[in-house]
């Protein structure tokens, strides 16, 4: 989320439809582990229906010129109505609470092996790594990778 919106900020623009794609995003992650999908396929959704709904903010403010601000704005109370149009709700329009049963989406907590590790953990790994890649010094030939100079 943070890098699609970081991109976002860098070219000057704003995005506040963020929020309304994460809560759309959830519900039919949800919907899908309650149906008893592997994880992969949630994951793939989750990747599609969130890229839909970023394409479609790009396209309405560089196809019709329209303000972002005001765009992504309206777009995210959209994506949020679109959320609760896909929660499960009984007759009455009641939202239903649902226990997900599915192996492959529970076991997606933060254990390895036994070994509970806190949130944060990977993606500060990660950032880590690149910003070692990105403030190491460029190597010395021309047909050596950055990488393999970094790991020497």
């Amino acid at each position: 989320i943070c890098v699609g919106v970081s991109f976002v900020l860098i070219s000057g623009g704003i995005d506040l439809s963020s929020g309304g794609i994460i809560c759309f995003t959830g519900i039919i992650c949800c919907r899908l582990a309650v149906l008893g999908l592997p994880w992969p396929v949630i994951l793939l959704a989750a990747v599609v229906v969130g890229a839909a709904c970023g394409f479609l903010n790009g396209w309405l403010i560089t196809h019709f010129y329209l303000n972002d601000f005001i765009t992504t704005l309206a777009t995210g109370f959209v994506f949020s109505g679109f959320g609760l149009l896909v929660i499960a709700k009984d007759t009455s329009g009641t939202v239903l609470s649902q226990t997900i049963r599915n192996r492959s989406f529970l076991s997606l907590d933060n254990n390895i092996g036994g070994f509970r590790y806190p949130d944060e953990l990977v993606p500060d790994v990660i950032s880590g790594v690149l910003e070692h890649l990105w403030t190491s010094p460029w190597p010395e030939k021309k047909n050596q990778s950055k990488v393999l100079w970094v790991l020497r």
